[in-house]
């Protein structure tokens, strides 16, 4: 196929053969089902159970993160106004 140019006729022909170069590389049904997917309760995740001292470290580290987060958007709350306000008044003087 001869190429269509430049811009978005180039890029959609480019895509047209990344999608096709991929054709015969996806996983077979029979090649899923092979590896113990083919029952649906087979496949149930298993999670590690978190301890309460885990929860609580987590708890505490996520009010930490959170407080610091409220901090920085307040100071960039003031930043802001404190910058629109100067400007404002260079302006106007």
């Amino acid at each position: 196929m001869a190429p269509i140019g430049w811009g978005a006729g180039a890029d959609m022909q480019k895509s047209g053969n990344q999608n096709r170069s991929q054709l015969g590389k996806r996983k077979s049904y029979k090649d899923i089902n092979s590896e113990g997917y083919s029952e649906k309760g087979n496949s149930s995740l298993k999670f590690k159970e978190a301890s309460q001292d885990e929860l609580d470290a987590y708890r505490l580290r996520l009010a930490e993160k959170q407080a610091k987060e409220k901090l920085r958007n307040r100071l960039l709350l003031v930043a802001t106004v404190a910058l629109v306000t100067l400007l404002f008044l260079w302006i106007l003087l």
